[in-house]
């Protein structure tokens, strides 16, 4: 594992308490995941990029996320199953179903990483399977290079004319089913593309010409096969650089056509952007942009245009947020015109407004209304034209929880912090709701409940505050210590025998601790401080029963031991790693003073050492396997401590009950996890394992082995 990689490890916000955790890269291999595992169905926020239906068949859809997963509905939307289609770097932007052929599927694919692997996908049994076709795409850029950043695809009313926007390589197409493909617009980096349901033959595509420079529109009136290129005036002022064209749709019955686009401004370098029509079949345009957001940017994300099934006045648009020089999100979100695109609102009470995805329609089927669905991310439907909007992402789930912990109120509760948010389950974690109701950043990725407090008070951090609820966050009060709020970089940690005693690390080292809720802090610096490119390595602090300082602090130093009253902050007299670095540690066993701490050493493969003396010596586990250039375990306990969890390059986990002297590895249980950031944790009587890729699986402890 690189330095980078750590150093993005030492960035993430995780909370720890008895029940901590830690996070360690994971890699996908394999089939899909097996008993006694299942997947929690309702932790939300995983990134729905488009959702496609299927006329021939009323309730089937699919919706393209990413991290390897196609998504399938049989009920119209309502629920969803996943289906591993491409690998975990690949995620699906562009789907279309045949329109002469039942069954047939296509999805051309994007790689996340943008090294060119796009593929293009086909499924003849309505999306249940799915394999390459034959003959690639890349065949029409001479095959030396995937085109690899799919954006639409359309087909032909004969079935047998594909025609794809690529980001990368142009316009592609194929006359013959996908067995060979041309290239009639390799200048071009192509995003939108949009059938003319007015004009057969007629499409429309939208992206940046390379030769001129000039954000364009192109229109084909033989399916493809011929373009001729338009840059008109409204998305190329003499102001703006580096403009690009991505969404393009003709609206059915009024053949208006719209556009979105996005530049630089050249005096403040700001993104800039706007909307654009053309009321006469693309001759001219006209910009109609008034209420969008002055940074709106739709080059971040999709940017795709909705039209009302109902009502022909409505429109919708979505756009990704620009992340500016704060990190902060600004310019995008989910908007609605109810005067054909002249006005826009956005739309936010329900749906997050600054990180969007797409807009799409559910047509009218036997069987099922005619609705609107938004990814934003995780996937939402609106049956009023927008007005309202109900959840419908059961099974597309981000899984991102950056930890998941018991509520200690009572069985089947549990708190879940995703980094969008903190969110509450009182089902034993079948359904989520969203806590976090303080003003502000809402994005939480950690929680620490107070078992020795009457109401198991909750504290949580957000962007720079800390936060304390004593009714499971109903209602918050700030308890933010007195730190500079450029510098503060919360993870707290409940004291598990003295009721309100809570610790907070910034991100130089610095614990603040507090014995009153959050009244008043005291503080101590830990580590060589920032200016010698010390920080917290690990994000998290561990109140050790066994330990007479009690306090223990990875930075990226080595491992530091504070003491109770968080005054005095010393380096360990033995380093379980010395010159290496610490990812996780836990405190596991009947033994009070046994210690496990997983990292890479100075050289060599990562490792777990353990000490059963209070840290005065250390021992590597021989149990758990170990690999040169492999990620290091990240480990887990029970609030008991009698089980220890690990989790290893994402498709390993192994449990120990003797104090974390030996392991027992579970036969396959996450070989279907993709790549990414992993969280695991053990909780009374469950253990949940969440990737950023998108899952949150849960297993009962007693059926681990």
């Amino acid at each position: 594992m690189t330095s980078r990689k750590f150093a993005r490890i030492g960035r993430l916000s995780i909370l720890v308490t008895v029940l901590f955790a830690s996070r360690a890269l994971a890699q996908a291999a394999g089939p899909t995941a097996t008993a006694p595992w299942e997947r929690v169905a309702s932790v939300p926020d995983g990134n729905v990029f488009t959702t496609v239906f299927d006329g021939a068949h009323p309730g089937v859809a699919f919706a393209g996320t990413g991290a390897a997963y196609i998504y399938r509905s049989v009920d119209g939307g309502t629920s969803w199953k996943p289906v591993k289609v491409g690998t975990p770097s690949e995620e699906f932007r562009a789907i279309a179903v045949s329109p002469t052929t039942p069954g047939t599927v296509y999805a051309y694919s994007s790689d996340s990483f943008y090294s060119g692997l796009g593929t293009l996908y086909r499924s003849v049994d309505d999306g249940r399977t799915w394999k390459p076709t034959p003959n690639q795409p890349s065949s029409a850029v001479g095959g030396a290079f995937f085109a690899g950043v799919g954006r639409g695809i359309a087909i032909d009313p004969s079935g047998r004319i594909l025609v794809l926007t690529d980001a990368y390589s142009g316009i592609l197409r194929s006359a013959d089913g996908g067995d060979t493909w041309t290239n009639p617009l390799p200048k071009a980096r192509a995003y939108g593309l949009s059938k003319d349901p007015e004009h057969r033959g007629v499409l429309w595509a939208a992206g940046y010409d390379r030769s001129t420079r000039l954000g364009t529109v192109w229109k084909s009136t033989d399916f493809g096969a011929t373009w001729t290129a338009q840059t008109p005036d409204a998305f190329n002022p003499a102001g703006p650089l580096g403009v690009s064209a991505y969404a393009i749709a003709v609206q059915p019955g009024t053949g208006l056509i719209f556009a979105s686009w996005s530049g630089t401004d050249p005096n403040t370098f700001e993104p800039d952007g706007g909307m654009v029509v053309s009321v006469d079949g693309g001759q001219t345009w006209t910009a109609r942009d008034d209420g969008l957001l002055h940074e709106f940017a739709p080059g971040n994300a999709s940017g795709a245009i909705a039209f009302d099934p109902e009502n022909p006045d409505t429109i919708f648009l979505s756009v990704g947020g620009f992340a500016g020089g704060n990190g902060a999100l600004t310019g995008g979100g989910l908007y609605r015109s109810r005067d054909h695109g002249r006005s826009w609102e956005p739309l936010g009470t329900r749906l997050r407004t600054l990180s969007a995805f797409g807009f799409w329609v559910r047509p009218a089927m036997r069987g099922y209304a005619a609705a609107l669905l938004a990814g934003s991310p995780g996937l939402f439907v609106s049956m009023d034209h927008g007005d309202h909007w109900n959840r419908s992402d059961v099974g597309l789930d981000d899984g991102s929880a950056a930890l998941v912990a018991d509520d200690g109120i009572a069985p089947g509760g549990y708190y879940a912090a995703t980094g969008f948010g903190l969110f509450h389950s009182t089902d034993g974690a079948a359904s989520w709701t969203r806590i976090s109701t303080w003003n502000g950043p809402e994005g939480s990725s950690s929680v620490a409940i107070d078992g020795n407090s009457p109401n198991h008070t909750v504290y949580a951090p957000s962007r720079n505050h800390v936060w304390r609820s004593t009714n499971a966050g109903h209602s918050w009060t700030d308890v933010t210590p007195p730190a500079p709020a450029a510098t503060l970089y919360v993870i707290a940690l409940a004291d598990p025998r003295r009721a309100d005693h809570i610790y907070v690390e910034t991100n130089d080292g610095t614990i603040f601790h507090t014995r009153n809720a959050g009244r008043s802090w005291s503080s101590v610096l830990c580590g060589a401080g920032t200016a010698a490119g010390d920080a917290g390595s690990a994000n998290l602090v561990l109140v050790a029963n066994g330990s007479t300082a009690e306090l223990y602090v990875p930075m990226v130093s080595g491992l530091w031991i504070a003491d109770t009253g968080a005054t005095v902050c010393t380096p360990a007299r033995v380093q379980p790693l010395p010159g290496g670095y610490i990812t996780s540690i836990v405190e596991l066993g009947s033994n009070p003073t046994a210690l496990l701490v997983s990292g890479l050493a100075a050289s060599g493969p990562p490792l777990v050492m353990r000490t059963v003396d209070g840290g005065a010596t250390y021992q590597p586990v021989d149990s758990l396997p170990s690999f040169q250039n492999a990620p290091p375990w990240n480990l887990a306990s029970s609030p008991n401590q009698r089980l220890g969890a690990a989790s290893f390059a994402g498709d390993t986990i192994s449990i120990s009950r003797d104090g974390g002297a030996n392991w027992t590895t579970q036969p396959d249980v996450f070989l279907d996890i993709s790549a990414g950031f992993s969280t695991l944790f053990a909780t009374q009587g469950k253990v949940f394992w969440g990737d950023d890729g998108g899952a949150l699986y849960v297993a009962p402890d007693a059926a681990l082995r």
